[in-house]
């Protein structure tokens, strides 16, 4: 863990602070809010209920509930409740309702199709721009409003606040999803892979690498279905175009790519030790088999084949797509995709794999790439 001291030069001798007294209502609220994370909805709602009933149309109590409603999974209750609200002249309240509506939204999409509920959100979420122009989260809920409501192509304003969004907080997943979907929809499909691909690395948790990846499988199956329909599609005029059911021929996207995030900074490993690679774990009905990688073959209309050398001899593995594999590398020189054909350096890999069906060959699960030495 890296470390830093900072020294200030002067002492803060005071810091002017407004007194505010809270009404009943309010401080209920927000007792509700902190509770409801640690001691369950139930729990919240009991503070919050007396208060509710003295006040039933205070601002941060109805926030709080509609917070509440959406930890008992009833986002119906939460935007019924947000919607009947006198929009909050409190930033944080107004912030916090559009942030709910659209997570009801989210949860239940019968509320996105009313249009009704998107709406609100991002009425009360532009109020909040007003005075907090730069509010990370505010500016990506204003891109999942779109994703939701279903716009395509993505407008300039979705792209530049989730663009903005990432760069106020680069540390936020969700974030860069967001903007991998948005990139989806545009069909800019270079860009969304870009975006994904440093998430899939051994740099991110398994379940971030999980999520990235099956949105990868979806971004490829996407983008060929669409290869496919444009190529049994004749131009205007013309006998061009491929026979119905031949392979698409924009094969691109049997590559997977995935770019190195610090592909052109500088490495430096002084002082960090041996590196010990965590491999991953083989799950039951999974075994594993270690030889060298020689090449990857993609017959079209056929399984991707992964022939591996073992020291019996050259063993010939399958799967589906491309996609369905779990690439994992432990050395610091691969940078770019995993795609078809054979290897210029042959490299040690781990294989994990399980049986196929009857009569086929065992299915590849994920691929190991392992340290030189």
């Amino acid at each position: 863990m890296n470390t830093v001291v900072i020294e200030f030069t002067e002492k803060i001798t005071a810091a002017p602070v407004a007194e505010t007294t809270l009404s009943a209502a309010d401080a209920a609220a927000f007792l509700a809010a902190l509770q409801v994370r640690n001691l369950g909805p139930d729990a919240a709602a009991k503070v919050l209920d007396p208060a509710l009933k003295q006040d039933q149309t205070n601002a941060a109590a109805n926030v709080a509930m509609a917070r509440i409603d959406l930890a008992r999974h009833d986002p119906a209750a939460a935007a019924k409740r947000l919607l009947a609200l006198t929009p909050p002249t409190d930033w944080l309240f107004a912030y916090e309702a559009g942030i709910f509506l659209t997570e009801a939204a989210e949860t239940d999409r019968g509320l996105a199709g009313t249009g009704e509920v998107l709406t609100r959100a991002s009425q009360l979420l532009d109020s909040v721009r007003g005075t907090h122009p730069d509010l990370p989260n505010a500016l990506a809920q204003h891109t999942a409003i779109e994703i939701l409501t279903g716009t395509s192509p993505p407008t300039k304003a979705a792209q530049d606040d989730i663009a903005r969004a990432r760069a106020l907080s680069p540390g936020r997943i969700e974030f860069v999803l967001m903007q991998a979907e948005l990139f989806a929809n545009a069909r800019d499909f270079a860009s969304a892979r870009a975006v994904l691909g440093p998430l899939m690395t051994p740099l991110y948790p398994e379940d971030v690498r999980n999520s990235a990846r099956r949105l990868m499988g979806g971004l490829v199956d996407y983008e060929q279905s669409l290869s496919a329909s444009r190529s049994r599609v004749p131009a205007s005029g013309s006998n061009a175009g491929t026979a119905a059911g031949a392979p698409a021929s924009n094969e691109r996207s049997r590559s997977v790519a995935v770019p190195d995030a610090d592909q052109d900074k500088p490495r430096d490993t002084r002082g960090q030790g041996r590196f010990v690679p965590i491999f991953r774990t083989v799950q039951a009905g999974e075994q594993r088999i270690e030889g060298v990688l020689e090449r990857i073959d993609c017959p079209g209309g056929a399984p991707v084949r992964f022939m591996v050398r073992e020291a019996s001899g050259l063993t010939p593995l399958e799967v589906a797509r491309m996609a369905d594999v779990d690439f994992i590398a432990y050395r610091d020189d691969l940078t770019g995709g995993v795609s078809c054909g054979p290897f210029k350096e042959p490299m040690r890999v781990y294989v994990t794999v399980r049986e196929g069906p009857p009569g086929r060959q065992k299915m590849v699960v994920a691929v190991e790439f392992l340290p030189k030495n």
